[in-house]
């Protein structure tokens, strides 16, 4: 009997312009390529719709490696944008990359007309188009409506803290935050559960409590508005293991968790996917022969990730006073403008002393697989943490802003496997590092934790929960 021949399903995918929420992305979109074993009927061509100062961005990117069935597509298109268009928003400035984005998104916006066109293309062997949504760009699932186009909604982070944006309404009716800034009525105080087994948390954990009270009142509005548009969603995919949390849910949109998505490891391909990477900064990879110097488990790596500031002057300085007090080998992910607040003379002894290597960027899944790494410093984004799991590294927490607060709960009190400091004073760094790695039962719990979000059958699961998406959407 011969078979039949499978159907193409575009899948439209919008992620929000920056490293950690493209990265997870791209390796979703290589488990889709990867899910026709699966399927009976389709096959999946994903294709990222990217605001044009991003997609530039990738173009200009000295690391690009992505899979060629993985369309990366600009908005608008280079034959409608005209050269006089804006700059790019500052990287960073979450406001202006938001307004970038709405202009992009509504109804008057180059994006519509991408959508349009892919679903206007009549092909014997195209099966439709569908879309994927990161919930920070949530003007673009209204661009899915206006289109008559299925969308689901992606969160790259925590299922917990999605939680704790979906818990909004919640914590209004609770009195717990006033209802028009999110601002909290008594700073500290414990929060209703929004999920069972998870870490105590306080009204300081709240995500959108960043910056100014003005800043944070801006970031609360915006979150309202991306809940109201996520609340009509089918589905919501989430870069979390199936096993993070064992929940019932009877709310709209349905949570399907299908990660954790992470450098090297998604839940479908193997090795395939792990050339799937942009990365926006040239990577030092001198470091790691520079590693390959140091004893087994000797050195600390040091990174506040790409999206926050690292951590302030003030605190770049203690921090490198203590490692120089301490004498502990390590590697540390520190831009130039940051360097501004090292101690005079620091970088000119440590490249004679070699102890240590300061790098702009490093790669980072290269960096905590390898032996010499004994402990990470992190700030505890999401990303950062599940590869700190994947490569078993025990980890110093400093969360600085948003999700990471969050995070850290679980590193610490749930899964416990990191410390957090309070900050970078010697005492306060030599005391996180001796608990950190003194604990000889870290090991097995990095190995337990690994396997409960990673191992064979949280795959599986991840596995399943992508195919009741295509099932739900499609």
């Amino acid at each position: 009997m011969m078979k039949m021949k499978k159907k193409v399903m575009t899948i439209l995918m919008v992620p929000y312009p920056a490293q950690g929420h493209l990265t997870p992305m791209l390796h979703l979109a290589s488990s889709f390529l990867h899910l026709h074993d699966h399927n009976d009927y389709y096959t999946f061509s994903p294709a990222l719709l990217l605001p044009h100062f991003l997609h530039r961005q990738i173009s200009a990117a000295t690391t690009t490696n992505v899979d060629p069935r993985i369309f990366l597509v600009p908005i608008p298109p280079p034959d409608e944008e005209e050269q006089s268009a804006a700059a790019p928003p500052p990287p960073g400035d979450f406001f202006a990359i938001d307004k970038a984005i709405e202009e992009i998104t509504t109804a008057a916006g180059q994006m519509e007309a991408v959508v349009r066109r892919y679903v206007v293309i009549n092909d014997e062997d195209a099966a439709g188009v569908c879309m994927v949504v990161d919930l920070l760009v949530s003007s673009a699932i209204d661009v899915a409506r206006r289109c008559g186009v299925p969308v689901a909604g992606f969160w790259p982070a925590a299922l917990l803290t999605y939680r704790l944006i979906a818990g909004i309404p919640r914590l209004v009716a609770a009195g717990i935050i006033h209802p028009h800034s999110g601002i909290p009525k008594h700073p500290g105080a414990p929060i209703i559960d929004l999920l069972p087994d998870q870490p105590p948390l306080s009204t300081d954990d709240l995500p959108w409590l960043i910056g100014s009270p003005a800043a944070r009142k801006a970031r609360f509005k915006f979150w309202t508005k991306a809940l109201n548009r996520s609340t009509t969603l089918q589905c919501l995919l989430v870069n979390s293991s199936p096993d993070e949390f064992h929940h019932h849910q009877h709310q709209q949109p349905q949570v399907l968790q299908i990660g954790p998505l992470t450098a090297q490891q998604t839940p479908i391909a193997s090795s395939s996917s792990s050339s799937n990477r942009i990365t926006f900064w040239d990577q030092d990879s001198s470091c790691l022969q520079w590693l390959d110097t140091q004893k087994p488990n000797s050195v600390l790596y040091i990174s506040f990730g790409s999206w926050v500031g690292p951590i302030g002057e003030p605190k770049v300085r203690s921090l490198a006073t203590s490692l120089d007090a301490i004498g502990i080998p390590f590697l540390w992910v520190l831009g130039p403008t940051w360097r501004q607040g090292l101690p005079r003379g620091f970088e000119h002894d440590l490249s004679v002393s070699q102890r240590g290597r300061l790098v702009t960027w490093a790669p980072q899944m290269e960096v905590l697989k390898h032996g010499a790494v004994g402990c990470y410093l992190t700030h505890c984004g999401w990303n950062s943490t599940v590869e700190a799991v994947q490569c078993r590294k025990r980890m110093l927490c400093f969360p600085v802003a948003g999700d990471q607060f969050v995070n850290c709960r679980n590193i610490v009190e749930k899964w416990r496997v990191g410390v957090e400091l309070s900050g970078f004073g010697r005492q306060e760094l030599e005391e996180g590092l001796e608990k950190v790695m003194g604990d000889c039962e870290m090991n097995g719990k990095l190995e337990s934790l690994y396997e409960l979000s990673l191992g064979k059958e949280a795959k599986c699961r991840a596995v399943a929960n992508l195919i009741a998406f295509v099932d739900l959407l499609i």
